[in-house]
């Protein structure tokens, strides 16, 4: 029952909230920080809060998934410097 009164009394957003929302989300490093603060905020309207949890979310996936991307082609990149001809101690003429 209360969930339904807190649904209720939650005030939608306008145009121009998400408008500045958005605008705050292009600027680096102030969008990460915003983003926490909009997350964990009590005072931060629920349609907000929910959205920069999702969008905190998936930079955390992106994030782990470059991770992953990078440790791969590092590998790959050690492991066919190692296999190749060393030019500079076995000259082919």
């Amino acid at each position: 029952m209360e969930k339904e009164k807190e649904k209720e009394s939650t005030p939608v957003l306008s145009i121009a909230d998400w408008l500045i929302t958005i605008f705050i989300l292009i600027i680096p490093f102030v969008n990460l920080i915003m983003l926490l603060v909009w997350s964990f905020w009590k005072s931060t309207n629920q349609n907000k809060s929910n959205f920069s949890k999702a969008l905190l979310l998936w930079f955390l996936i992106f994030s782990l998934l470059l991770i992953i991307l990078f440790a791969i082609s590092g590998i790959t990149i050690f492991g066919l410097m190692g296999d190749s001809p060393d030019f500079i101690d076995n000259p082919v003429y």
